[in-house]
Parts: C-alpha cells; sequence; structure tokens
C-alpha cells in the first residue's frame, strides 16, 4: 500500500474499473451489472437529498449506501421492469448529463420522452437493450472519471468527453455483442 500516489483519488479508479465491467461485460453479467446500476441510482439520489436529511457525513453515506443496497436488489428481483426502468433512467440522465444544464422545461421533455422510449424498447429486444445500457452507463463511468483524472489543460479540451466516450462506447457495444451471441 505505501506504493499508492496519495495525489490520486481512489474513488474516479474504482468507478473506471465498475465501467470496464459494465461496458465490457454487462450482458454477460447481466444480473450484476443491474444490480451495479441500480445501487449507483440509489446511491445518486439519495446523494442529493441527505445533506438535508442528517448533518453527520459518516450517516450520510451509510443512508446513500443503504439506499443503494435496496434499489440493487428490487432491481434484481424484478427484472424485465428493471431493465426498462434502467434504460429509461440511463438514457434520460446522460441526455439531462451531458447536453446542457436544465433551464427551461425542454431537456427534461426530452430526457423523459427519450428514456420511455428506451425503456420501451429494452422489454421488447431485452439482450441489444441490456448491451447498449450498460455499453452506455459503462463509457460514460470510464470517460468521465479518466477526465477528472487528466491535468486541467488536457480535461479542458473541447468535445473530449464526447470523443472519450464515444470511441469506448462502440468498442465496448461491439465487444458485449460479439461476445454474447449465443447467451440468452
Amino acid at each position: 500500500m505505501e506504493n499508492l500516489d496519495p495525489n490520486v483519488p481512489i474513488a474516479p479508479l474504482i468507478a473506471i474499473l465498475i465501467g470496464v465491467v459494465l461496458a465490457f461485460g454487462g450482458y454477460r453479467l447481466k444480473r450484476i451489472a443491474m444490480s451495479i446500476i441500480w445501487f449507483v441510482i440509489g446511491y445518486s439520489l439519495v446523494k442529493n437529498f441527505a445533506p438535508n436529511l442528517i448533518a453527520d457525513p459518516f450517516w450520510q453515506m451509510v443512508l446513500q449506501i443503504a439506499a443503494g443496497a435496496i434499489l440493487s436488489l428490487v432491481g434484481l428481483s424484478i427484472e424485465k421492469l428493471a431493465v426498462s426502468l434502467t434504460a429509461g433512467i440511463v438514457v434520460g440522465w446522460f441526455v439531462i448529463q451531458h447536453f446542457g444544464p436544465v433551464t427551461s422545461w425542454v431537456l427534461p421533455a426530452i430526457a423523459i420522452a427519450a428514456g420511455a422510449v428506451a425503456g420501451m424498447i429494452a422489454v421488447w429486444m431485452m439482450k441489444p437493450a441490456v448491451i447498449i445500457f450498460t455499453a452506455i452507463e459503462g463509457a460514460n463511468l470510464i470517460a468521465t472519471n479518466v477526465i477528472s483524472l487528466l491535468p486541467e489543460n488536457f480535461a479542458s479540451i473541447p468535445y473530449l468527453f464526447l470523443i472519450l466516450f464515444g470511441i469506448i462506447f462502440v468498442v465496448a457495444a461491439g465487444w458485449q455483442w460479439n461476445n454474447c451471441k449465443n447467451i440468452e
């Protein structure tokens, strides 16, 4: 442990590792991927509200982890609904997160519509949907956290996120599709 650089935060490295698992093993590890995605959703949702509920940072973290664990278990127990909701939330969240600030009703309306369409398609075409949304979420985690580790002069390159995300997404989705042909 003495060889770790104290200036490199561990959270982005863990997020990159989780992103690699989701991006390249999402369909093969569908139940684990669903569990991870629902954990992240629960954790992220409560992260925004925990400071309003509890003052102590330790108990805020406990609440976030508990919410993630509960949603993770719910996501595993209702698979088709969870796949539909996961696709919808991942696509909607991605639209809001990367296509501008929410200043009017237009962006949330587009995100909700895109999420609803993605959710319906996900139930109808389960395998491609799981491959696509796990590749999206994995590529998003990898690209976001790699950029957070870069020096400021590199991290500020225009469209760096979209370029990195696009490359990772295409490679990961192609990898999953080619390696999961015989898996149902």
